[in-house]
Formats: structure tokens, sequence, C-alpha cells
């Protein structure tokens, strides 16, 4: 940050706000000569996703000569959070010789990673059926579906 006055008198910046004065403490820190903020630690936008910085010019009688700027860090996402079904086992029923295409059940899961965004989009896959001679079912990638691929289910 710089303010205009500091070509006419010697400016001194200081910040404040979470994760500088507030828990979690000294996350921001602030060269007061210079005015360059910089990230001593790791942050993680699932527990804070945006910090607010109150900045702020003083002159030599430590009194504001500009108003005081609020500055937003938005937290940008990583991929860093695995999706996580909604539970730890579905079990699905169809009658046997039920229509091919018929829906068995839906799977579903959750990403904590932002929500709308290509980190937190989940694929669902199958990784194996048995018996494993012919594929009996489909999971649709995209929503979850479990579909059967035949109409000559046979529980015998």
């Amino acid at each position: 940050i710089t303010s205009d006055c500091q070509a006419t008198q010697k400016i001194t910046y200081r910040i404040s706000g979470i994760g500088i004065d507030q828990p979690p403490f000294g996350i921001f820190v602030i060269d007061k000569n210079t005015g360059e903020i910089n990230i001593t630690a790791i942050v993680d936008r699932e527990v804070t996703p945006s910090f607010q910085i109150t900045c702020r010019a003083l002159n030599a009688l430590g009194q504001d000569v500009e108003k005081p700027l609020i500055l937003t860090v938005k937290i940008l996402d990583i991929n860093d959070n695995a999706p996580v079904f909604s539970q730890s086992i579905f079990q699905g029923e169809i009658e046997e010789n039920s229509a091919s295409n018929s829906l068995v059940m839906i799977l579903n899961a959750t990403d904590a990673d932002e929500p709308n965004h290509l980190n937190s989009k989940i694929a669902f896959k199958i990784i194996s059926q048995e018996p494993a001679s012919t594929p009996m079912f489909l999971l649709s990638r995209h929503t979850g579906e479990v579909r059967t691929l035949t109409n000559s289910l046979d529980r015998e």
C-alpha cells in the first residue's frame, strides 16, 4: 500500500484485522516503511476463504493521513480435498428381468473444495463388478446414477 502523502512527509504503514492482530495472529505482516504486505503462513481456504485487512497510513504523530483502506484478500482454492461418499456402503435392489436402463440407485458424494469450481467437481466410476464376466450396470460419471445395462438380470 502507498499513500500520496509520502511525497511530502514521513509515512508509517500499519495493518490490523484477523490474521494480523486478531487470531490467528501474524499471518500477514507489513513493512512499516514501504507498505509492502507479506504472508507468513500457509492458509486454508476451507478454514478462512478471505481476510479483510484494515490498512492505515500514519504521519509522524501517529495520525491517519488518509481514510483507512479495507483490503480483501481472497484465498484461491486448490484441489486439496478428496470427495467423500455420504455413506460407506450403498445397497441397491432391482427386480430380476427389469428393463435395460432401469435406475438401481443414486450414489452421493461431496467435496470440501470451493463449490461450483473445477476442484469440487465429482466424477463417479465403477472399479469392478461381480461377477466380472459381463458388465451388468452402468454408473453415470456426473450424476452418480447406477442403471442396468441389460434386461436379463437373473437372481439365480
